[in-house]
């Protein structure tokens, strides 16, 4: 047992862990998922957010539209490490063909760097009626 080791310190670490993904990378993911075909904007017109958006050190809140997610993010992850032939990110991937980006992972970028991506319900799949939202 270490003496000198406070449990704060060992929480934090804990807590805040490690990643593989570089800032660039996030990037990377943020662009895919914002142009992936089953990603769409709402067809609503005045359906809009108030996102709170960085500018230098200050933070001020931004009106945007919605973005819809047709299909669930476990299968939006699944497309995002398949082929790139099929649309697939590759950068998702390390040089041995590992995926370095989990499923997790992939939320917590979706939460923090793409606010304004929400669910498809029910009210927006009978406006849309293309095939992925009828079945």
């Amino acid at each position: 047992r270490h003496m000198n080791a406070s449990w704060s310190g060992m929480l934090m670490k804990r807590i805040k862990g490690r990643t593989n993904v570089t800032e660039e990378l996030r990037e990377q993911i943020v662009e895919w998922v914002k142009k992936h075909e089953n990603i769409v904007h709402s067809p609503i017109a005045d359906d809009t957010l108030l996102i709170e958006k960085k500018l230098g050190s200050s933070k001020t809140k931004v009106r945007v539209g919605k973005l819809l997610c047709e299909i669930p993010i476990r299968d939006l992850h699944n497309s995002m490490i398949g082929l790139t032939a099929d649309g697939g990110l590759a950068a998702v991937r390390d040089n041995s063909g590992k995926v370095i980006v989990s499923d997790t992972t992939l939320r917590k970028i979706i939460k923090q760097d793409i606010p304004e991506l929400r669910r498809s319900n029910e009210r927006y799949k009978q406006m849309c009626g293309c095939e992925v939202c009828i079945t």
